[in-house]
């Protein structure tokens, strides 16, 4: 009997499964977190954190209101972003919520 890849059947059995679309949610949401410690300010690193990823629409958590402002700048780099780094990620477009706390947003 032929050995196969242990990569490529994990693969195979994430796709045919519901925790693949979990994996690709938690990859995307990873990524955009990723992206926001790059591309904010040194000062605001750790204010914004993606959140969820639900129906298309990353969830993007700031606990201050420049930083809502800010992100909204860079939504469409964030979502090209996410797309360059996982092109199966359902993401379709990036929604801003202000919130309390770091709390808030994990």
């Amino acid at each position: 009997m032929p050995l196969h890849p242990l990569k490529g059947l994990l693969s195979d059995a994430l796709l045919r499964s519901r925790i693949g679309k979990q994996v690709l949610i938690a990859n995307t949401i990873r990524h955009a977190d990723a992206f926001l410690d790059e591309h904010l300010p040194e000062e605001l690193r750790g204010t914004a954190k993606a959140v969820s990823l639900s129906e298309g629409i990353l969830l993007v958590g700031c606990m201050l209101a420049p930083v809502c402002g800010a992100v909204e700048k860079m939504a469409e780099d964030l979502l090209a972003f996410v797309k360059q780094k996982e092109p199966r990620s359902p993401a379709l477009r990036i929604r801003i919520r202000l919130v309390a706390s770091a709390e808030g947003v994990e």
